[in-house]
């Protein structure tokens, strides 16, 4: 079957063609030929066209997998989680782990039966490259699970796979824009309880350096931004810009301040 990886031929020639809307040979024949044109045209360079190879974005890849075979309702699945979900995850990689374990999850769905879909193994065995280390599929599987729309535990009790329905995903993150005010806090209170301790006095969230008094004793100051920590650090009072004092004792206060990327995620998540 090379180039394509056996498990594909597989989900085309046994699941795939049990469905009667599913020309057994020929459309297996024009399937294969529509994803290797995807690869070609892609230049993705791979030792073998698995199932995470399969573009759900381009409309001939559609055209033979929803509409032909009557499966328009998986276009939410395709776009959101797939096209959107997946591929955040992934960041800058274009072709990442997670993106690849969605697009097989969802050809693997198609039949719509109750052993549609992929487990973690499952999923390893569809999409794994010798680049990847030997968990990453299954992983990533574990997180999409916890962010796509259209993503369920199969009815057989296996795995997972895609549903027309949306899942409580959805109305989350639909709704959790009303609550950021209340997760900046949780996150705060969080990192005030990580950081709490006996050997130093906590000062929380200073706005400006004379918020933080000059003192002998150690201190830690948890700032919003690394821009304010370092003014609380330098100085002891910043009223007047064009002259700010100094502080006095440099070597007992220490300030720390987050990642703003890693200060989103923390927001989001507690909004979550």
């Amino acid at each position: 079957c090379y180039p394509f990886h056996p498990r594909l031929l597989e989900t085309a020639q046994d699941r795939l063609g049990a469905l009667s809307e599913f020309q057994k040979s020929r459309g297996v024949l024009r399937l294969f030929a529509r994803i290797l044109r995807v690869v070609w045209e892609r230049k993705w360079d791979v030792d073998a066209i698995s199932a995470g190879e399969i573009d759900w974005s381009d409309p001939r890849i559609r055209a033979d997998l929803l509409q032909r075979l009557n499966r328009d309702s998986f276009t939410g699945a395709a776009d959101a989680d797939v096209g959107r979900h997946a591929r955040e995850m992934d960041g800058d990689e274009i072709d990442g782990i997670h993106r690849r374990v969605a697009s097989a999850v969802l050809l693997e769905s198609i039949p719509f039966q109750a052993n549609s879909g992929l487990t973690s193994s499952d999923a390893t065995l569809a999409v794994l490259r010798p680049s990847d280390a030997g968990p990453e599929p299954g992983e990533g599987l574990d997180r999409l699970v916890g962010i796509c729309w259209h993503l369920y535990p199969a009815s057989s009790g296996r795995g997972y796979h895609f549903r027309y329905e949306e899942n409580i995903y959805k109305q989350i993150e639909q709704r959790k824009g009303q609550f950021r005010e209340d997760a900046v806090i949780r996150v705060r209170a969080m990192a005030q309880g990580h950081f709490a301790g006996p050997q130093f006095k906590l000062v929380a969230w200073p706005a400006s350096a004379q918020q933080v008094p000059e003192n002998r004793d150690l201190q830690l100051a948890l700032c919003e931004s690394e821009e304010i920590a370092s003014r609380v650090c330098r100085y002891d009072d910043e009223a007047d810009p064009s002259a700010p004092m100094p502080r006095m004792f440099v070597n007992a206060i220490v300030a720390v301040a987050p990642t703003p990327s890693l200060l989103e995620d923390a927001v989001d998540r507690a909004q979550s």
